[in-house]
C-alpha cells in the first residue's frame, strides 16, 4: 500500500492539500466496498496471531477510509504502527509512519506530521525503496511550503522529481511538476509555473489520473485569471468541476465552486460569487477540510468588507486568522491580518490595526523574503543543470569522431583556397560595378519608403483608436446591460406574484445572454469576433446555475472552436436562452436526474446544424413553433429567420430540437 502524496491546487490567492491517492467518493460505502471492508475485517479479526498480513489488511481498510473518516483510519494506521513494532516490521512501521504523517496533515497537527514524514522518510532511505522516499520527501515539501519555508520546500520537490525521474515513476513525476509550479507561481513567475502545469496534465492524460487532470486544469486557470483572461479561466474551472463532479471528490468540487465564484466577483457580480463561496464554505465544513475552511472565510470576509459588512467582515476574519495560526498556514495568516487591520482602520481603533500590520509584514516577508526568490531561481538552475548534463554525456561520446573529420576538412579546405582567390579577385571588381549601380537606385528608393513609412504610421495610429473605441463600446454595452439586469431584479423583489417575477427573471437572462458577448468581445483579440465554446459554455453554465444547481443535471455539450460575430452570436445566444431556460424550468419536474444536450457541428460550407434539447417528460409530438403563440417560442423563431435557418422537432425520448443556421457577417 503506497504513501498518498500531496499535491498543490491553487484557490483563489490561496492554497490547500488535494489529497490523490484512492478514488474513493464521500458518500456511503458502495455494496461493493462494503464487502471487500468486511472481507479484511475477517482477516484481522479471524487471525490467531499478529502477523504481517494483519498489518497489511489494516493498512487496506485505511485506504477505504482515509477520505471518509480520517479519525477511524488514524486508529487503524496506529494499530498497524503497534503491530508491526511487536513482530519487528520494519517495513509495516515506515508505511505506518507515512500514512500517519500524511493524515495528521489534514487534521492540521503539522508539526506531528512532520515528525512521522521524517521518520518514514528515514525507514525507506534503510530499505533502499525509492518510490516511498520520493513520496515522503513531496509530503514533507508541501508542509515546509506551508509554513513560509520556501527555499526548504524547492530542495524537497525537486529531491522528490530526482527520484521519480531515475526510477521512471509518471505519476510521482507529475506530482513534483504541478508542486514546482506552485513554488513559482505563488513567487510571481507565471511563465514558468504554467510550463509545469502543462508538464503535469500532459502526464496525467497519459496515465489516465482523473483528480490530477482536474487539479491540473484548476492551476493552468488560475495562471489565465492572473493574467486577466478571465473566459479561458472559467472554461479551465468548469472542466475541472464537472471531473471532480464525476469521480465524486467532494474537496475537489468545493475548490472550483470557490474558483468559479472569484471569476463572478472580478465580474462584480457579488451576488452569483458569494452563492459560489457559501456553497464551497459548506461543503469543506462538511468534510472538516480546515486548510479550506481558512481560505473560505478569508474571501467571504473580503467580500462582507467590500459591501461595508464590518461586523459580519470581521467575525470572519478572526475566525480565519484563529485556525490559521493553528495550523500554522503563514500565507492565510497575512490575508487574515490584512482583512482585520482594514476594519480596524476604518472603525478608528488604531492600536489594534497597528499590530495587525505588524503581523501581516512579518508573514509577508515570511512568504516572499529575497532569500527564497534567490533559492528559487538556484533550484531551477541546478534542475537544468541536471538536463544538460546528460545531453553533455552523449555529446562528449560523439567529440572525437566531430574532430578528425574537421582535421579532413581543414585539409580539403587548403587546396580550395588557392583556386578561390583568383575567383574572389574578379567578383570584387564585378561587385564595384554593380554597387555603383545599386547606390543611384538606393537614393531613389530612400524617398519612396519614407513616404510608404510615414503613410504606415497614419494607419497604425488610425486603427489602435478605432480599437480603443470599439473596446470601450463593448465595455458600456455590457455595463449598461448588467445596469438594466440589476434594475430589473430590484423590481422584481418588490412584485409578490410569482408568474410576473418568472418574467422578469426570463427577461434578465435574456439581457445576460447578451452582456456575455459583449465582455467577451471587450476581452478578445479579435474585437469583431469570438470564441464560440467559450461563449456558449459560459451561457449554459450560467442559465444551469440560475435554475438548477442543487439538481444532478447533466450538461453534454460539443461545441467547436470557430468565432462568429455579434450579428451571428446574438440571436443564437438568445436562440439558446430561451429553450434551455424552457428545459431547466419544466423537463425534470418532479425528478432527481436528467441529461441537458447542446452539440453544434458544421454540415456544409458555411452551415451550421444546432441539436438543443432534454430528455425529461417531453411536450406534445405534434407542437410546432410555427403555431405556437407563446412568446418564447415566437422569439425563438424570429431569431431562427434572423440566422437565414430552419427549425423543427426530433422525434425522440423527451424534447429535442434541430436547428440549421448560416452564420451572418458582421
Amino acid at each position: 500500500m503506497k504513501i498518498p502524496k500531496l499535491y498543490k491546487v491553487k484557490n483563489n490567492l490561496s492554497l490547500l492539500f488535494l489529497l490523490l491517492a484512492g478514488q474513493v467518493t464521500f458518500a456511503q460505502f458502495s455494496a461493493e466496498e462494503q464487502k471487500e471492508i468486511d472481507s479484511l475485517n475477517a482477516i484481522i479479526n479471524n487471525s490467531k496471531s499478529h502477523d504481517t498480513t494483519v498489518v497489511l489488511a489494516y493498512f487496506d481498510v485505511a485506504a477505504y477510509y482515509y477520505l471518509k473518516n480520517p479519525d477511524s483510519a488514524i486508529t487503524i494506521c496506529k494499530n498497524a504502527e503497534q503491530i508491526s513494532e511487536k513482530i519487528n516490521y520494519i517495513k509495516g512501521r515506515g508505511e505506518s509512519y507515512g500514512w500517519l504523517g500524511y493524515l495528521l496533515i489534514q487534521k492540521g497537527e503539522i508539526p506531528s506530521a512532520l515528525a512521522y514524514n521524517h521518520k518514514s522518510l528515514s525507514i525507506h532511505e534503510e530499505l533502499g525503496n525509492k518510490e516511498e522516499q520520493a513520496n515522503c520527501l513531496i509530503n514533507i515539501g508541501s508542509i515546509h511550503q506551508t509554513q513560509g519555508d520556501i527555499p526548504l520546500a524547492l530542495k524537497y520537490f525537486n529531491k522528490s522529481l530526482k527520484i521519480y525521474e531515475e526510477i521512471g515513476d509518471k505519476e510521482g513525476i507529475g506530482y513534483a511538476f504541478n508542486n514546482i509550479g506552485f513554488i513559482y507561481d505563488e513567487q510571481g513567475g507565471l511563465q514558468i509555473a504554467l510550463e509545469y502545469y502543462h508538464k503535469s496534465l500532459k502526464i496525467q492524460e497519459e496515465i489516465g489520473n482523473k483528480e490530477g487532470i482536474a487539479t491540473s486544469l484548476i492551476n493552468i486557470g488560475f495562471i489565465h485569471k492572473k493574467k486577466g483572461n478571465t473566459p479561458l479561466a472559467l472554461k479551465y474551472y468548469h472542466k475541472s468541476l464537472r471531473i471532480y463532479t464525476e469521480i465524486g471528490d467532494k474537496e475537489g468540487i468545493a475548490t472550483s465552486l470557490n474558483n468559479i465564484g472569484c471569476i463572478y466577483e472580478t465580474r462584480d457580480n457579488i451576488p452569483v460569487a458569494l452563492e459560489y463561496y457559501h456553497k464551497s464554505l459548506e461543503i469543506r465544513e462538511k468534510i472538516g477540510d480546515k486548510q479550506g475552511i481558512v481560505n473560505s472565510l478569508n474571501i467571504i470576509g473580503t467580500v462582507d468588507l467590500s459591501q461595508g459588512e464590518l461586523k459580519s467582515a470581521k467575525a470572519r476574519g478572526k475566525r480565519a486568522l484563529q485556525q490559521a495560526q493553528e495550523i500554522g498556514n503563514v500565507h492565510e495568516m497575512k490575508i487574515a491580518a490584512s482583512l482585520l487591520y482594514d476594519i480596524a482602520d476604518k472603525q478608528g481603533n488604531w492600536q489594534e490595526a497597528l499590530e495587525l500590520r505588524n503581523l501581516e509584514i512579518r508573514m509577508r516577508d515570511s512568504i516572499n523574503n529575497e532569500e527564497a526568490i534567490k533559492a528559487t531561481a538556484n533550484q531551477q538552475a541546478r534542475y537544468e543543470y541536471r538536463e544538460k548534463a546528460a545531453t553533455d554525456s552523449v555529446i562528449a561520446a560523439e567529440a572525437k569522431k566531430v574532430t578528425d573529420a574537421q582535421l579532413t576538412a581543414q585539409k580539403m579546405q587548403l587546396e580550395q583556397e588557392k583556386t578561390e582567390k583568383n575567383a574572389l579577385y574578379g567578383g570584387i571588381l564585378v561587385l564595384m560595378v554593380l554597387g555603383g549601380l545599386m547606390f543611384n537606385r538606393y537614393r531613389v528608393t530612400r524617398k519612396q519608403k519614407q513616404v510608404i513609412e510615414e503613410q504606415k504610421k497614419l494607419v497604425e495610429k488610425q486603427k489602435e483608436e478605432r480599437t480603443i473605441m470599439m473596446q470601450e463600446t463593448h465595455h458600456r454595452m455590457k455595463n449598461n446591460m448588467q445596469i438594466v439586469k440589476s434594475l430589473l431584479g430590484l423590481q422584481a423583489n418588490k412584485i409578490d406574484d410569482e408568474k410576473i417575477v418568472a418574467m422578469f427573471q426570463e427577461c434578465q437572462n435574456r439581457i445576460a445572454a447578451m452582456a456575455i458577448i459583449h465582455e467577451n468581445m471587450y476581452q478578445s483579440d479579435e474585437l469583431s469576433k469570438i470564441d464560440t465554446s467559450t461563449y456558449i459554455e459560459s451561457l449554459v453554465e450560467q442559465i444551469a446555475f440560475s435554475y438548477k444547481l442543487g439538481e444532478k443535471i447533466d450538461l453534454k455539450l460539443d461545441i467547436p472552436s470557430v468565432k462568429f460575430g455579434s450579428k451571428t452570436l446574438i440571436p443564437l445566444g438568445l436562440i439558446i436562452n430561451e429553450i434551455m431556460t424552457n428545459a431547466f424550468k419544466y423537463a425534470f419536474a418532479d425528478r432527481e436526474s436528467g441529461e441537458v444536450t447542446l452539440e453544434v457541428q458544421e454540415i456544409n460550407n458555411n452551415e451550421y446544424q444546432m441539436i438543443i434539447g432534454d430528455n425529461g417528460i417531453g411536450m406534445p409530438l405534434d407542437f410546432k413553433h410555427q403555431e405556437s403563440n407563446s412568446l418564447g417560442t415566437e422569439l425563438v423563431q424570429i431569431f431562427t429567420e434572423q440566422l437565414d435557418g430552419t427549425i423543427e422537432r426530433v422525434k425522440q425520448a423527451g424534447t429535442v430540437f434541430k436547428i440549421t443556421f448560416i452564420p451572418q457577417e458582421g
